[in-house]
């Protein structure tokens, strides 16, 4: 697999953690469920963006 490839998903896995922490705030669901998921998806976001501008 190419390294525009694994960025790309890497990516994509953190936007859907995101997106997550997102449906828990719009349910309501205690703030330190909501900061987890929204850290561990932009720390997928950011090294596959590091992963895409560095090696892609």
């Amino acid at each position: 697999m190419s390294a525009s490839t694994s960025g790309l998903l890497l990516m994509t896995i953190g936007m859907m953690f995101v997106g997550g922490a997102y449906s828990f705030y719009r349910q309501k669901i205690t703030w330190i469920a909501q900061l987890i998921l929204l850290l561990v998806g932009l720390g997928f976001a950011g090294y596959g963006l590091y992963i895409v501008l560095n090696y892609g």
